[in-house]
């Protein structure tokens, strides 16, 4: 099994282009969310009842640090080829992928605030001046130590442009996965 997956700050476009990769190369799409609700599913919590889920991974989060990669690799049991993984979030959930003996190829991508931040928005996030400068105090955080984010960016295997033309960026993300010999399966 190979991964690929897409890094980047909140609202660069991870998830856009994970769908758009998996749809395009028909290649399955594994998203943290996803494999939390299915873990959790699986144990009798309903996704309907938020309260639960959140509790539920709240204790195991703080029971085992490692839960987000073992939640995923739980949830590619049986997938073979390339895997597109939405989104790393530090440099130890891509390296416990790498010291599993599991290829990763990482693409970093790189979009300005003010774009970034109209997607937030779009989103229905960051839509006031509070909010706005909670999210620039937010972003010196993700770019200090707390997320540590931006230390996946000297790791990745590719950068990209998101500029926020759809063309171009789907142009990019294609480039990518064929210098990275990505194709599908």
């Amino acid at each position: 099994m190979e991964l690929v997956t897409f890094t980047g700050m909140p609202g660069a476009g991870k998830t856009h282009a994970a769908s758009y990769v998996a749809r395009t190369h028909g290649l399955p799409l594994v998203s943290a969310s996803g494999a939390i609700r299915a873990y959790f599913r699986s144990r009798g919590v309903r996704a309907d009842d938020r309260a639960t889920l959140v509790q539920s991974v709240q204790a195991f989060c703080r029971q085992d640090a490692a839960f987000p990669v073992d939640l995923v690799l739980w949830y590619m049991t049986g997938l073979q080829g390339f895997v597109v993984v939405e989104a790393f979030r530090s440099p130890e959930q891509l390296m416990r992928f790498q010291d599993l003996g599991i290829a990763c190829h990482s693409i970093w991508i790189e979009v300005d605030f003010e774009r970034r931040l109209e997607r937030l928005r779009s989103r229905g996030r960051d839509a006031d001046e509070r909010r706005l400068t909670a999210r620039k105090l937010k972003d010196m955080q993700d770019w200090s130590t707390e997320r540590r984010i931006p230390e996946l960016q000297p790791l990745a295997s590719e950068s990209i442009l998101n500029d926020g033309d759809q063309n171009r960026f789907h142009e990019h993300i294609d480039r990518a996965m064929q210098r990275l010999g990505l194709t599908g399966p």
